[in-house]
């Protein structure tokens, strides 16, 4: 109130020096110097706001794409991994079964057909996992790495045991030919140290892909 009454002083002041025109003058290049400090401090609010705004965009916009770009590549890591642990159970299977069959499964027939088919599980494995092996981590490319060379370790024992197959005379009586015959003759322990060395990396890729996949609880 005293700085109102004060400002009225000098204006009346100012009127009786230099007359009501001056101080007229005056008043309105002092409206118009507020007005414009006015103006350029909500232009200048403004700007800062639609700055704040377009930057806020832009760092939605990165965050967006960086999210878009994480669920790619993870939806291919599970799309991987399912594919080649896929591959690694029916590998894995297959050597269970030549070893110890499978419950309620009858194992007869050539054993040679049966390798045949195993070595085609094991490239099949192979191939699947070169392809994808870009997606996969160092870590678990270094253990599949080690386990394909012990698998084919493995495989090698066991076609190293195999005995031909009897012949057959075509007119062989029909009881003779439900016989059996000894596929193979191998070693007691001769698997013991590459089953337990595929089991163990077998084991350590399989917790490799429930990290990725989410089932690792």
């Amino acid at each position: 109130m005293d700085e109102l009454h004060k400002v009225v002083e000098d204006l009346n002041s100012l009127k009786a020096a230099y007359g009501i025109g001056i101080t007229f003058l005056v008043i309105l290049i002092f409206i118009i110097m507020y007005a414009l400090y006015k103006y350029i401090g909500k232009a200048a609010e403004k700007a800062a706001e639609e700055a704040s705004e377009e930057n806020l965009k832009k760092f939605q916009t990165h965050i967006d794409q960086e999210l878009v770009r994480f669920q790619t590549k993870h939806q291919k890591q599970v799309d991987a991994v399912h594919e080649v642990y896929q591959k690694l159970q029916k590998l894995i299977g297959m050597i269970n079964f030549l070893v110890h069959g499978q419950k309620f499964t009858p194992s007869g027939g050539p054993l040679q057909a049966k390798v045949d088919h195993l070595i085609q599980c094991r490239h099949d494995f192979a191939n699947i996992f070169g392809l994808n092996r870009l997606i996969f981590s160092k870590t678990l490319v270094l253990k599949i790495d080690e386990l394909i060379p012990i698998i084919d370790s493995w495989i090698e024992t066991y076609q190293n045991g195999l005995l031909p197959p009897p012949d057959r005379d075509e007119e062989q009586d029909e009881d003779e030919e439900q016989g059996y015959y000894f596929g193979g003759i191998w070693a007691v322990d001769a698997f013991d140290d590459i089953e337990k060395r595929m089991n163990l990396v077998s084991e350590e890729i399989e917790t490799e892909f429930r990290k990725i996949y989410g089932t690792n609880e």
